[in-house]
């Protein structure tokens, strides 16, 4: 399994099981304080995927932008030659 395909597995496992938590299974047997727990755990999920998503898309496009500079400072100088 590639590195994409993993990822993509990570993420459809952790949106299944938040999916769960928020639906109410077997909410009606929690207390309060487990209620709040669990909700700050994917709150804190949330914002890790967020924070995990921005840093990898600047690295994606970082790169990008370098290769696209890198291309055409080689195409300005086959040009000047």
């Amino acid at each position: 399994m590639n590195k994409r395909t993993a990822r993509f597995a990570i993420v459809i496992a952790i949106a299944a099981f938040s999916c769960l938590a928020l639906g109410g299974c077997g909410i009606q047997d929690m207390d309060e304080e487990t209620r709040k727990s669990v909700g700050m755990g994917l709150g804190m999920l949330i914002l890790v995927a967020s924070g995990l998503g921005y840093f990898i898309s600047g690295r994606y496009f970082g790169r990008k932008r370098q290769r696209s500079a890198q291309r055409k400072r080689q195409q300005s100088k086959k040009k000047r030659r």
